[in-house]
């Protein structure tokens, strides 16, 4: 989608889009003739509209749980790629890996 599909949908300015974008909160695709939007950064705007709108999350606050959220991601992704080479492991590799990672209680 468009810049103007992606305010329309969410229902706010396009100043309000620029700025996102400015801050790196949205971060759209580019082709070679404009912006595009994916079904993630509709989450995200969603999301910056509730911080906003809904939980009154001034500028610096949306900032810190937009790097948040970013953070999560990284470290969901890296746990599936560590979860994917355990798996590949030798069965005796993976039972120390799940011991090692194991709490004592």
């Amino acid at each position: 989608m468009n810049d103007l599909e992606y305010c329309r949908i969410l229902q706010i300015e396009s100043s309000t889009l620029q700025m996102w974008v400015e801050e790196r909160w949205i971060i759209p695709g580019s082709s070679s003739q404009a912006r595009s939007y994916e079904d993630v950064d509709l989450a995200r705007g969603r999301l910056i509209l509730d911080l906003i709108e809904s939980m009154g999350v001034n500028h610096a606050g949306v900032d810190v749980v937009i790097e948040l959220v970013d953070q999560v991601h990284s470290l969901r992704e890296r746990m599936r790629l560590l979860m994917e080479a355990i798996g590949k492991q030798d069965p005796a590799v993976q039972n120390a890996l799940w011991q090692a990672l194991t709490p004592i209680r």
